[in-house]
């Protein structure tokens, strides 16, 4: 047997030895409670559902991220240990970091990785997702994604080419299949929740014929609604609306209004990365613009420093997200007769329109509290309103354990809800998706 063939098999049976104790020391680690689901680094990009499933990503992340590590390092010690002279540790070192980052994409490219997520992370609640927009503030930029960790949950957003959280839109097929729009803010986004799981994605299951697109954006007050749905939604030619409200939408629009508060979403959110706030100050202006495009360039450091990141969040990110919503909570005081003028003022102005392109407007009640107001307004305007109120204080567990947006299951009991009342209502004509 020659040498080569020999060192050949000795690094097959390595790579087979280094795979089965990966597995052992992360089985171990899940069973006793030292790696929590939620924070695994494959959640990231995948939802995680078991420990087989979990077992599998965390292995490929380590040996994504130590081969190539750990052949750097092999470079760096083979060059203090061989060289006499600097410039042999220097070249070593230059020769490791490049063969190091190709090594890292290669291992990207078989595994079907992307890299974009890691370039694009976000370590609070606002993913970056966000452009300015003239006519509403702000809304989501088509065609992007945002990686989001909270102490509650890990997930990625997915946006299509119309700017929806949501599965892409065919426009051909919309000319031949009704089409229902979602409006709403956050909850109806649905934070923290996949994709199929939302109470949207459940109206597309029970009428797979129709084209469903769920537009909710993360703190649109009802009248950012109202004009998204004048400037792009009815573009998309829905047969019917769904207007997903909670009454702090409507405390929204009123502080637009009267405190001219127009953009709660930080449309530039805070950079990520530790090169991204260096660069920001006093090195930057040492250094140049060299450094930080060539690390923010690699794929190995925007990798590695998200992965960095995610460690040091971890220990705190519980108390940080607690001290977030503590704040949130904090709201002015706003009597009812106001808040009814206002829904009153965009909601006739969304009839309206609706009623001019000859669509159905249903407006819908997501909270756990009733809103009498809202209710007397849709019955006035001859509004079908649907209020899930009585549904979600059936069940204690519809929200995360500190964010206090509905979780998959409330998801779920908004959804059947929805269902059940477009099946049950008396409609002088059988809405569009139904049919």
């Amino acid at each position: 047997m020659t040498i080569r063939k020999l060192t050949l098999y000795i690094l097959f049976f390595s790579l087979i030895a280094y795979f089965g104790l990966l597995r052992g020391v992360v089985l171990w680690a899940l069973h006793r409670g030292y790696i929590l689901p939620h924070l695994l680094p494959g959640a990231i990009i995948h939802s995680l559902s078991h420990y087989q499933l979990a077992l599998d990503h965390i292995v490929l992340q380590i040996f994504i991220i130590s081969t190539p590590f750990a052949t750097l390092l092999l470079f760096i010690f083979l060059a203090f240990h061989k060289g006499r002279h600097f410039i042999y540790p220097f070249v070593s070192l230059i020769l490791g970091i490049v063969l190091a980052e190709c090594l890292f994409r290669l291992i990207f490219v078989i595994t079907d990785t992307s890299i974009a997520p890691y370039r694009n992370f976000s370590f609070n609640r606002f993913p970056k997702i966000y452009v300015s927009d003239p006519h509403i503030g702000y809304r989501m930029k088509p065609l992007t994604s945002g990686p989001v960790l909270t102490s509650d949950f890990a997930i990625q957003y997915d946006i299509n080419s119309l700017g929806h959280r949501d599965e892409p839109f065919n426009i051909y097929k919309s000319s031949k299949q009704p089409v229902a729009l979602f409006l709403g803010d956050s909850q109806t986004f649905g934070e923290g929740v996949p994709i199929g799981n939302r109470f949207s994605d459940l109206v597309r299951n029970a009428f797979p014929n129709s084209l469903i697109q769920n537009s909710g954006v993360p703190g649109y007050g009802l009248h950012q609604m109202v004009q998204y749905y004048e400037h792009y939604g009815q573009a998309l030619n829905p047969c019917v609306v769904f207007l997903c409200l909670i009454e702090e939408d409507i405390r929204r629009a009123w502080r637009a209004n009267v405190l001219n508060d127009t953009t709660p979403i930080q449309v530039t959110t805070a950079h990520s990365r530790p090169i991204d706030r260096l660069y920001h100050g006093y090195y930057a202006r040492r250094f140049g613009t060299k450094l930080h495009n060539a690390l923010t360039a690699s794929w190995l450091y925007s990798f590695a420093s998200v992965k960095i990141r995610i460690a040091v969040v971890s220990k705190s990110i519980a108390d940080r997200d607690a001290k977030l919503w503590a704040q949130a909570s904090d709201r002015v005081s706003i009597d009812n007769d106001t808040l009814a003028n206002v829904s009153r003022e965009w909601i006739e102005h969304i009839h309206n329109i609706a009623l001019s392109n000859n669509t159905l407007l249903i407006v819908i009640n997501i909270t756990t509290d009733h809103i009498q107001y809202l209710a007397k307004l849709c019955d006035d305007l001859d509004i079908p309103y649907c209020d899930v109120a009585a549904q979600l204080n059936q069940r204690a567990d519809i929200r995360y354990a500190l964010d206090p947006h509905y979780n998959a299951l409330g998801h779920a009991i908004i959804g059947d809800a929805i269902i059940s009342f477009l099946h049950n209502y008396s409609w002088p004509t059988m809405p569009c998706i139904m049919q």
